[in-house]
């Protein structure tokens, strides 16, 4: 996740909460994306082949909470395309 919101309480409770797997502020280094990029690829690959990691990493929910979840998620999917577009124009 990207952002320009600095509050070191919000990044720890979106990383526990949320299941945000890196938190980076703005302005972002190129390299330094690509790294967690990366780094949140490998992760995905290793909970894919091994599943009895999934559990850990899962947190326990309330309704409310699942829906600001789905609408950061789709929010989150959107720029993750724009991302696509953005690397394809140079």
């Amino acid at each position: 996740m990207i952002s320009d919101d600095r509050d070191a309480a919000e990044m720890i409770s979106l990383i526990n909460h949320g299941q945000v797997f890196r938190y980076m502020s703005k302005p972002v280094a190129h390299d330094r994306l690509l790294q967690n990029v990366n780094g949140g690829a490998l992760r995905h690959l290793q909970m894919r082949a091994d599943p009895s990691l999934i559990p850990r990493m899962q947190v326990e929910t309330s309704d409310e909470l699942d829906r600001v979840k789905a609408g950061a998620f789709d929010t989150v999917i959107d720029r993750i395309k724009s991302l696509g577009k953005f690397w394809r124009r140079k």
